[in-house]
């Protein structure tokens, strides 16, 4: 018989080892598809040659936080909870 203590001890032990696995893998994989990618599309392999697929990412998300900042702008001008018309 394990005492409760001892099980959850040994879970987190496996679950602290499971996310260090993750973040180890995602440390490498995503530097070396990012590489992979510039290398098939032809890009130089520069910093800015290898970045060039999250521009849009980039672009995505700014134009998300300029939609939400309307959002927010225009419930404080007409006083309405939930105005999400631009």
């Amino acid at each position: 018989l394990v005492a409760p203590l001892e099980k959850s001890r040994d879970a987190r032990t496996g679950c602290l080892k499971n996310v260090c696995l993750f973040l180890l893998s995602l440390s490498v994989l995503v530097p070396l598809g990012l590489v992979a990618s510039a290398a098939v599309a032809g890009r130089p392999l520069t910093h800015q040659g290898m970045t060039q697929p999250l521009s849009g990412l980039n672009f995505a998300l700014m134009r998300f936080a300029r939609d939400i900042s309307r959002a927010k702008a225009r419930r404080r001008r007409f006083n309405q909870r939930y105005a999400l018309v631009p």
